[in-house]
């Protein structure tokens, strides 16, 4: 046998495999057992043939043929193992590349091949390119109210009950779980330079006819954001397409999406004085670093005061004047919605700045509207024509480290003619002119809040916001605007009052909250946050002098609602 593997060089090959690789070395070992074992076979058989040629060769080829199928299936064998000792060493290979390179958006290995996670590892899927990143939080939330407002955790805010109505003498508490939120974000690397992404988001704040709470309390989903977007990131140019934030939400981080600030409300309504608004429409973005420009055409859309009585005909409004302003959905819309007249987009430009002072990285931001209000006339006489008149606004927003990793302070503010709708109190848009064209209705909404991060767990807050309209009405005809003399309020403090004694409009909603979120639990798992928030709600009228005494100075009415809100969720994703 020593001769045997002098003959076929083992020496040298069994010091060669202490050099190699361990994978290599365990297969060359395995090749070197088989070889001995194939020579003894064939030594044996040499040695007994010629000591008894006749009677050994039929016994010594039949145990041969044995053995030699044996050593067969043992190389097959070897032949599998390799094959996957390769594949692992890539594997290692790869792992090794990833763990020293920074973690793109995409998969490792692109195409077919086996999967390699990233370093370190996340919880997103990778599919032959695409990266896709889940997210979202499930909720069990709970309301009280100090006057009925007859709707979920998401509270109407210019439906606060005034005290002729039998709702403003109830409580109201309510348990839900439809702020409950899923979101998918699919990214791919065209090529290093462009990345194509796109991001859908749902929550379940919608009702159809059918929805109850009597037994199974089962409620629609409905969309929040549902767009696409293309990335060039050498150049900074950026487009999006589809529903998503109009570009007066205030931003974290330059004008990207998915950095909207926002305060840690729980109201599925916001805080009034929040700039917001979520619509179809598209955007353009170049990025020159630390500044952010952006251009955005978004869905338009108008609401009235006084509201047009009949959709789909002319109501008139005095002066022999009539006014067709809005028309029910049909096809697949809303059959039951009232949808406005709507000619041109509306037209937003923002510019954003982040810069970076005594280790504070800030966020400052300003953005212009321009939005077309639009209906058709019948003039006395019978003529008709359409008119359009122009809505506008400005505003900004801030956000400030005043003392870093400690206590943060953001901003919203907004002001012009016809923004009601970009206020989360949705208050009218627009009236009518003497004439039946629309008159934007002028407001300004605010929101300003502070956050204490506590603890790394415990952050609490505080928030004060308003919405506030001003005076927009002619005098001699059969409707009241925004700030009427005529309007009559005597009727508002008294229960079961007809509705025509407090018909002023709403002159403004303010509010001041505050509350604490608490993360009990972050880890492999996700994390587990709980919170409670408090606030105190105004609701104002415009005052009128209708129904009162010749002489009478104007009468006013609010109302005020107290509400408690808690919140449990759980961020599988985080």
């Amino acid at each position: 046998m020593k001769n045997l593997a002098k003959a076929t060089g083992v020496s040298g090959r069994a010091q060669t495999l202490r050099t190699l690789h361990p994978s290599k070395a365990i297969a060359s070992s395995v090749l070197l057992r088989n070889a001995l074992a194939v020579g003894t076979a064939f030594a044996t058989f040499a040695a007994a043939s010629l000591a008894n040629p006749a009677q050994a060769q039929s016994a010594n080829e039949q145990r041969l043929e044995q053995r030699l199928d044996a050593l067969m299936g043992e190389v097959a064998e070897l032949k599998r193992e390799m094959r996957a000792q390769k594949r692992e060493t890539q594997h290692l290979a790869r792992v090794r590349v990833a763990q020293g390179a920074p973690v793109l958006a995409g998969p490792v290995v692109k195409g077919p091949g086996p999967y390699v996670p990233p370093q370190p590892w996340d919880k997103k899927f990778h599919l032959f390119g695409i990266t896709l990143t889940p997210g979202g939080f499930i909720e069990g939330a709970s309301v009280w109210r100090s006057r009925g407002d007859s709707t979920g955790i998401d509270t109407n805010w210019n439906g606060i009950p005034m005290r002729n109505l039998p709702l403003a003498h109830t409580n109201e508490f309510r348990f839900d779980a439809r702020q409950s939120r899923f979101s998918l974000l699919a990214q791919g690397n065209v090529n290093p330079a462009v990345l194509v992404s796109g991001y859908s988001e749902f929550d379940f704040l919608a009702a159809a006819g059918t929805a109850n709470q009597v037994d199974s309390n089962s409620y629609t989903p409905r969309i929040r954001n549902l767009y696409a977007t293309i990335d060039w990131r050498d150049t900074g140019w950026s487009v999006l397409a589809g529903q998503s934030w109009t570009l007066a939400t205030t931003n974290g981080k330059g004008i990207q999406p998915r950095t909207e600030i926002f305060a840690p409300f729980i109201d599925g309504n916001f805080i009034p004085g929040s700039v917001w608004a979520r619509q179809p429409g598209v955007r353009i973005t170049k990025n020159f670093g630390d500044f952010s420009a952006a251009i955005a055409a978004e869905q338009p859309e108008t609401t009235y005061s006084p509201a047009c009585a009949a959709p789909g005909v002319y109501n008139p409004i005095g002066n022999g004047v009539s006014v067709y302003c809005s028309q029910a959905g049909t096809h697949f819309f809303n059959g039951n919605t009232n949808y406005s007249l709507n000619r041109l987009p509306d037209v937003l430009a923002k510019v954003a700045w982040d810069p970076t002072f005594a280790g504070r990285t800030m966020h400052f931001e300003t953005f212009g509207l321009y939005s077309d209000l639009y209906d058709r006339v019948e003039d006395p006489g019978a003529s008709f024509h359409s008119t359009d008149r122009t809505g506008w606004g400005v505003g900004g927003g801030v956000i400030i480290p005043v003392l870093p990793k400690w206590l943060d302070f953001q901003a919203n503010a907004m002001t012009g003619r016809g923004i009601g709708r970009y206020g989360v109190s949705t208050l009218p848009t627009a009236t009518f002119n003497r004439d039946g064209s629309l008159s934007p209705i002028p407001e300004t909404i605010a929101l300003g809040f502070f956050t204490l991060h506590a603890t790394p767990e415990l952050d609490l807050w505080a928030a004060a916001g308003i919405e506030h309209e001003y005076g927009d009405y002619f005098l001699g005809g059969t409707v009241n605007g925004p700030g009427s003399p005529l309007a009559n309020n005597t009727g508002c403090n008294t229960e079961t009052a007809a509705a025509s004694t407090c018909n002023g409009v709403t002159k403004d909603i303010w509010q001041v909250t505050g509350g604490f979120w608490d993360r009990i639990y972050h880890g492999d798992f996700g994390s587990v946050r709980v919170g409670m928030q408090y606030s105190y709600t105004q609701r104002a009228l415009f005052a009128g002098s209708g129904g009162l005494p010749p002489g009478s100075g104007p009468l006013g009415a609010n109302t005020n609602d107290h509400m408690i809100l808690t919140s449990f969720r759980y961020y599988p994703f985080q």
